[in-house]
């Protein structure tokens, strides 16, 4: 697939560069200096250097929440269909984005869901926007005369607006469409839609003008026109973004390591906004753990030797089943054995519950201490060898390792879940058939139930199934199974 990335910067060319570098040749880089910037655009030329195929622009002054973003993204916009080239996606993006998924895994994403247009949208108007009302219309909003982020400009935009309220003055809702949307402005479009929307700039034009002296139109020019198209049909709610938001704030916050956590365990594809030095560790633990190209190593015990993330994934549908859950199993203490980077543990210990964590991983304790961020980390074992705690938890969680463990070392796999299980036992384990990195020991869930029931553990068919329900991963939701002591 080919890929274009709209990209409207204003600072940090050295962000700009690793962003670019992270993108190999399927992806063509269409970039927009504010013309603003402090930065002479001279010296940000040399980023055509990096790759083959960037394309460098400094046409527009832009302001934040104002008209100057949408005719930017425009002119990039048309700049990249009217280039000939057929781009399978378009991604809009900021220099203060970055990718928390690696290169492989982002193609392979979007191969899988071609055709989808990924917007995040809500109806207007909505509670949230405005206190539910069209204040973003109603009003001339100045702020591509006048700085809204500095202190003074901030005062004067909020006066003017009070002002106009005051006097009763009102617009007129822009009407060009039956039906208003609004959301983030970064997406990733087809380039059918991409084209759609410039091919259609006429017909919309009016639409277009209303949005003048208008509030982030940015915000809403695009989701308006295309969910009132035959591309609404195509549309998925999510736009790939993680981004940090805080209360009362108009602008996102500036990630750093404390968001490791949500950085590892959301399902989206890029991140914003980071800052070069504010943000130095959380893009070295991204660059480490998550786009590294490092290879799995697998042991005669079957647990792997990896100083990255590659090869693991974390569920959210069964993580949000799961807090959900527990607090009817009254369990106060958890042990996850074969706990993998560490993440479950971490959820579990984010919501109360005494947790540890153990892995054959002879990295595991690096790789899990930033999740905690507090010196906690997970220690390694090898679940091979006889364990038996001082000790027992109240449930022992185990994900998708027996199926790696050889069947010489089963029973004592299946022994040290049990004897250090106070009350639950919660297992998945590969069924026959279904491939996977190190898959040496697949069983049927029959069989795992058989063997759990010599143990003195039966399954909960319906905790089961719930769970199955919550879980993502179509693997998941075939071989999830809790076990309570008889």
């Amino acid at each position: 697939m080919k890929h274009a990335l709209l990209i409207l910067c204003h600072t940090e060319p050295k962000q700009v560069e690793h962003l670019l570098r992270f993108f190999d040749e399927d992806f063509d880089c269409y970039i927009h200096l504010d013309r603003k910037a402090k930065i002479e655009p001279g010296k940000w030329i040399w980023l055509k250097t990096i790759k083959s195929k960037v394309r460098f622009y400094s046409k527009y002054k832009i302001r934040w929440g104002g008209f100057s973003i949408l005719k930017t993204e425009l002119f990039l916009l048309n700049e990249i269909v009217k280039s000939g080239q057929q781009y399978d996606y378009v991604h809009f993006l900021s220099g203060q984005d970055y990718p928390i998924k690696n290169l492989n895994h982002i193609k392979k994403f979007f191969e899988e869901h071609k055709g989808k247009e990924f917007i995040e949208y809500v109806d207007l108007p909505y509670k949230q926007w405005e206190q539910g009302t069209y204040k973003r219309f109603q009003y001339y909003y100045l702020n591509d005369w006048i700085d809204y982020q500095t202190l003074c400009g901030c005062k004067l935009i909020d006066n003017l607006i009070c002002w106009q309220h005051k006097s009763g003055m009102k617009r007129r809702i822009p009407d060009q469409f039956d039906k208003l949307y609004g959301g983030s402005n970064w997406m990733s479009l087809t380039g059918e839609c991409a084209a759609y929307i410039i091919h259609n700039q006429q017909q919309y034009k009016s639409f277009y003008n209303r949005l003048k002296y208008t509030f982030a139109p940015d915000e809403v020019y695009f989701h308006t026109l295309i969910l009132n198209s035959s591309f609404a049909a195509s549309v998925k709610n999510d736009s790939l973004r993680y981004i940090s938001w805080v209360q009362n704030f108009s602008s996102p916050t500036i990630l750093t390591e404390r968001d490791w956590w949500n950085i590892v365990t959301t399902d989206c594809l890029f991140a914003r906004k980071f800052d070069w030095q504010i943000s130095a560790q959380l893009i070295f633990l991204i660059k480490k753990y998550i786009q590294t190209k490092d290879t799995v190593s697998i042991t005669t015990h079957g647990y792997w030797q990896s100083a990255s993330y590659a090869g693991h994934y974390y569920d959210n549908g069964l993580a949000k089943g799961l807090i959900k859950l527990l607090p009817f199993m009254n369990v106060k203490t958890i042990a996850d054995l074969g706990c993998g980077p560490g993440w479950y543990v971490a959820l579990f210990r984010r919501n109360g519950y005494d947790a540890n964590g153990y892995d054959g991983n002879p990295n595991v304790e690096e790789m899990s201490a930033p999740l905690f961020g507090n010196g906690f980390y997970c220690q390694c074992v090898d679940l091979t060898d006889e364990l038996e705690a001082e000790e027992p938890f109240d449930l022992i969680f185990s994900l998708e390792v027996g199926e790696h463990i050889p069947a010489q070392w089963e029973d004592i796999y299946l022994t040290n879940l049990t004897r250090n299980a106070v009350r639950y036992v919660l297992l998945s384990w590969a069924i026959e058939g279904q491939t996977g990195d190190g898959h040496v020991n697949c069983r049927p869930n029959s069989y795992i139930i058989n063997k759990m029931k010599e143990q003195g553990f039966a399954v909960n068919t319906p905790v089961s199934n719930y769970l199955r329900k919550y879980a993502d991963s179509w693997w998941l939701k075939h071989t999830i199974m809790l076990f309570e002591r008889i």
